[in-house]
């Protein structure tokens, strides 16, 4: 009997569905597995505090927003962002519990206080027909905007994890395939545990190296400032007549003024 039963139609369809749901078991096990590693590594290496929150199931959410650090947008920064990974998932599924028991409740309502449908059941429940139509548009709004939000926040942390191991555009890239690849955000955290971190970017004035030009004392007070380094003045001062003055010595920066004989008035 159980041969038959086994080798018949329903036997096979069973057994199928059985290897499909250990694969699917020990594929979230070694997910698991490995997601916990890549988490408890990198936050090792960050110095936090607590690493092994990555092996326990919503702290390694709690985590993995709290590697990324706090997230500055325009005009708002995120300090927390592995709580609102937290409370974002248990808000969203709170209002849809809200909307079940407000659908189920308008729809037997509109059921019982419609007449026709009292009078003939076999009559189309017109106003039954409009309210589930209008909570299904709300649900589907509110789905659409709680999944913007969260994928969006999710996308910001892992920016901001990745972009501490690789450049900025190989950060987005990865971001953006972690939202529509599954298990990709896994294996990439995973691959990238042990790499190094990358430093941050100098400025332009950073780079640039300091110049200090030597100047003569006897003659710094009184010269304006030089900003290359390739000219140098001489420490030694001309003689204020020029038929004295030797070629082979720099020009003076100061001229100095040249009075009449006679009356003693400026030249120049």
């Amino acid at each position: 009997m159980f041969e038959e039963i086994f080798y018949s139609g329903a036997g096979v369809i069973i057994v199928i569905l059985l290897v499909v749901y250990l694969f699917i078991f020990f594929g979230f096990i070694v997910m698991y597995v490995i997601r916990g590693i890549a988490l408890s590594t990198i936050a090792r290496r960050m110095g936090k505090e607590l690493p092994w929150l990555a092996w326990i199931p919503y702290a390694r959410t709690y985590l993995h927003g709290d590697l990324a650090g706090s997230i500055t947008l325009k005009k708002k920064t995120i300090t927390q962002p592995g709580i609102w990974l937290i409370v974002l998932p248990l808000v969203g599924g709170i209002i849809f519990m809200i909307w079940y028991f407000v659908f189920i409740f308008s729809t037997v309502m509109s059921l019982a206080w419609n007449p026709d449908f009292v009078v003939n059941p076999y009559s189309p429940p017109t106003g039954m027909i409009i309210t589930m139509i209008f909570s299904l548009v709300l649900m589907v709004i509110g789905m659409v905007v709680y999944q913007g939000v969260f994928y969006v926040l999710k996308m910001l942390v892992n920016n901001k994890i990745f972009g501490q191991f690789t450049t900025s555009n190989m950060a987005i890239a990865h971001s953006v395939l972690a939202i529509f690849v599954p298990m990709y955000e896994t294996i990439c955290l995973f691959v990238m545990r042990n790499k190094e971190f990358l430093p941050a970017t100098p400025s332009i004035s950073s780079k640039m190296p300091s110049v200090t030009p030597w100047v003569s004392p006897e003659i710094s007070s009184g010269m304006p400032s030089v900003n290359s380094n390739e000219y140098q003045v001489s420490p030694e001062v001309p003689s204020s007549h020029p038929s004295t003055a030797s070629h082979e010595s720099p020009v003076s920066p100061e001229v100095p003024k040249k009075t009449s004989s006679t009356s003693g008035t400026d030249w120049l």
